[in-house]
Order: structure tokens, then sequence, then C-alpha cells
């Protein structure tokens, strides 16, 4: 028997079903879920952010142990410790074949590749990007995993497959910070932290971190931040320009909230030849402007940054042995875990910042 919060209308409480799985096909395993965060992600699906369908198993970034393999199967066995891929990849195209593989278009609508895996009575139940992490079992593919060092604590493994991949990899793979760089963050939740922490070992030598709650800028002084401000400070762009060398700017500003009023705040903020990069998920119609003769006279660009801008498969091994050694910090990242019955405690929580990130606890009776 397999349990999984079902969204049936997104203006109302996630509800606890008993579920089933149709058999597995070639290429495919069946996942026993350990641990899945609760993501902004998932917030914006309820919240119309973006089209999801239902009824829809939310949660995509999890961990688990591989339970049953079906045909064909080479790239894990029954035992294996693994994190799910939400952008998985083929490995052939131009992009998997150029080192981008989190641009392959594979990783485009997992979301409908995996509609008919999971069943409540006859009825099938979508999976959010193709993991359905808020439950206790999951059919991936096997290119949508990764294995990892069984001794890896499998609620902070959990955190490697978005939050951490997405923001320490947008500091290191997207803008490349190096020495002595200069940066700034905007939004100081589970992916701003990790983009502190990619820039803070990129060895950035400011970090401001702009947020609305004290208790997520101390945190982020925790994670590395050499500066904090108050997001509601009169004339931020100024404050920051204020905290970096000559008062010039900072060469990456990084949106992590998703908002157009910070993404215009972050391009003020930037010094001549800096770039702001985009990491925070938006209203799917949202639009923001910059002013081309700005960005001609003093260089300035902006861009995108989709999971890290990394190969999955091998920054999550890397990210593991990080935490292993002491260079990656998931333990203050993890403030509070859940069973999955408070599933939509756990998502209160998240609508009221109360954490860095929660996690979602699968493996154990509630």
């Amino acid at each position: 028997m397999t349990y999984a919060a079902v969204v049936y209308d997104k203006s109302k409480p996630l509800k606890i079903e008993t579920v089933r799985h149709r058999a597995l096909g070639p290429g495919e395993a069946l996942v026993r879920l350990a641990a899945c965060g609760v993501c902004h992600s998932d917030l914006s699906i309820l919240n119309e952010l973006y089209p999801c369908p239902t009824p829809v198993i939310l949660g995509h970034e999890a961990a688990g142990v591989v339970e049953a393999i079906g045909p064909d199967v080479t790239a894990v066995r029954p035992g294996d410790h693994v994190v799910a891929l939400w952008r998985p990849s083929c490995g052939r195209c131009r992009y998997c074949r150029s080192g981008r593989p989190h641009l392959c278009k594979r990783g485009e609508d997992p979301t409908a590749e995996a509609a008919d895996r999971v069943y409540v009575g006859e009825a099938p139940v979508h999976e959010f990007l193709g993991i359905g992490g808020f439950a206790e079992r999951t059919i991936l593919r096997e290119d949508a995993l990764v294995k990892i060092d069984p001794a890896m604590p499998l609620d902070k493994a959990a955190l490697l497959g978005c939050a951490v991949i997405t923001g320490f990899g947008a500091a290191r793979n997207a803008a490349h910070v190096k020495p002595g760089d200069e940066v700034a963050v905007f939004g100081c939740g589970g992916v701003g932290l990790n983009i502190i922490q990619g820039a803070r070992r990129q060895g950035a030598s400011v970090i401001v971190a702009v947020d609305l709650d004290d208790a997520k800028l101390a945190l982020a002084r925790r994670f590395g931040a050499t500066h904090v401000f108050d997001g509601r400070l009169e004339d931020l762009p100024k404050a920051i320009r204020k905290a970096t060398t000559e008062g010039q700017g900072v060469d990456f500003a990084f949106d992590a909230v998703g908002d157009v009023n910070l993404i215009n705040q972050a391009w003020r903020s930037l010094c001549k030849g800096g770039e702001v990069i985009l990491v925070g998920i938006p209203h799917m119609k949202a639009t923001a402007s910059i002013s081309p003769i700005q960005s001609i006279l003093s260089e300035r660009g902006l861009r995108g940054s989709v999971a890290g801008s990394a190969g999955s498969a091998a920054f999550i091994g890397e990210l593991v042995r990080l935490y292993q050694e002491g260079e990656l910090n998931l333990d203050d990242l993890l403030t509070r875990r859940y069973s999955l019955r408070e599933v939509n405690t756990a998502l209160d929580d998240l609508r009221q910042g109360r954490n860095a990130r929660g996690v979602l606890i699968l493996d154990q009776p509630d």
C-alpha cells in the first residue's frame, strides 16, 4: 500500500490517498522515497503561476532507495540510494553533447510524460515534473535518477535535487563567480542561501543578501553573506552599490524570488560589465524590461539559469562529496521535518516563510 498527497483543487488542501502504480516498463525503476523537500515551485502550481493539470502529486526534490527495476535498466539496481532529477536528459542531443544536459528537450515537460504511472482507483494522477515526490513511492525513468553514496543521509540528499543544485549551480555554473567578484542575492530561501554558499566557495569577496525576514538574513550570514539588507530599504540598489568596491556595484545580481520589481532593483545594483542571473520562477505572464542603451554602454546583461546550469548527475555527486567533507552546509538548510500527513502544514509554513527548507519524511510511520 502506498500513500500520496494529491491535489484535486488548487484552492483546497491536499488529500492523502491510497495510490497504486502500474507495472514497470523498459528503462523504469520503482523508488521508495525517503524524503522530499517542499519547494516554492510546488506553491507556484497551487497559486496558478504556471499551468499544471489535476489531479496531481506535487514534489520534485526527492531522494530514496530503488525498490524494483523494469526491463533494460542498467544505471541502477534494487537497494541503490538515489536522488531524483526533475530535468532528465537524453545524452544524445545537441545540448547533451555540448555539456548542457539541463537544456535537453527530455526535461521540457516531464509532467506530461508521467501521466499514466500512478492511479487512485481507476483514475490516473499526474506527477509534477515527472517525480510526484509527495508520495511514499514513485516510478522514475533511470535517466531521471542519480545513484549516490549510501552513507549520505537521504533527508539531506533530497535537498540536492532542487534547492542546492539550482542555487549553488547558479553561482558556479551560470555566473562562473571567481575569486574577488562581488555579488548580491535577492531572496534568502532555500535557493538563495545556496547561491550565497556557492558564491562564497567560488571566492566572492562581497556577498550582499537581501530579504524581508530578519531570521533569514541572519541565516544568510551563516551561509557566507558579508552584508545583509532589508528588501524594504529605500533606494536599495544605492545601498548595495555602496557596499561594493569604489561604490560601483556588483558583478552579479541573482534574483532567487521571481519578482519583476526585484529584477529591476538587481539591474540597478550592477557595475559596468555586470550581469543579472534569473533563478526564481515568476508568473508565466510576467515581463521585465531593461534599458538597451544602458546594456550597450555599460555592457550589462541579463539571463536565466535552470537547474543550476549543470550536468545534474555529475554535479550531484560532487555536492554529496562536498557535504561529506564539511564544505557544503545542508544541516542549517533543513529547518523542519514533516510527516506526509503534515503536508498541508508544511506548505503553509512555506507560504509564511518559516523555513529555509522543510522536508517531508516519507519512510517513517506518521
